[in-house]
């Protein structure tokens, strides 16, 4: 942090002293001051107005947004749990995923699974690393270990799977496995 007010790390001590004195001698802002779901809503008394109401704000506009936005996200995060739980009902697994996405590159399983830089097979591994992550929920860490790639490699595949499978329009649910 000290960079922001100097390179030097002394003239930045001296210069980050001066900014907190500076802001003590403006003694204490209200709009610095309380907790911010109450200061949002209005106050105790409107906040317990709220209540009374039977409305809940689930959030702080600055932190999150407001309480609609709140649940939306609340609803899509369940939503994509929902779907990850359903999956490993129905027995989905990362082999699975693979030996679906092997079928449709016509790619053998284990050359999916080691390295290399055929198209075909950078394809398949980034729809598995794809389907894996966002569709089945497993650690990017995971997904890695199994592919043979790094953290940050799985990232790129993930995103480049995501591109494929919007272009191909194909779907994990097209493949008899939800």
């Amino acid at each position: 942090m000290l960079v922001l007010f100097a390179e030097n790390k002394e003239h930045a001590r001296i210069r980050y002293s001066d900014f907190v004195r500076n802001g003590l001698s403006m003694g204490k802002r209200p709009e610095f001051t309380g907790g911010g779901l109450v200061r949002s809503a209005g106050g105790w008394s409107a906040l317990r107005s709220l209540r009374q109401m039977k409305i809940h704000l689930k959030s702080d506009e600055r932190i999150l947004g407001d309480s609609e936005f709140v649940d939306s996200v609340l609803a899509a995060a369940r939503e994509t749990m929902e779907g990850q739980y359903r999956l490993k009902a129905r027995g989905v697994s990362f082999d699975t995923i693979v030996a679906r996405v092997s079928q449709i590159f016509d790619v053998p399983e284990e050359r999916i699974r080691i390295s290399g830089k055929e198209r075909k097979r950078v394809n398949a591994k980034s729809i598995a690393a794809y389907w894996a992550v966002r569709e089945l929920g497993m650690a990017g860490t995971e997904v890695g270990r199994q592919l043979g790639l790094t953290q940050s490699a799985v990232s790129r595949s993930v995103r480049r799977g995501e591109d494929i499978v919007k272009e191909l329009g194909i779907f994990l649910t097209d493949y008899g496995i939800a």
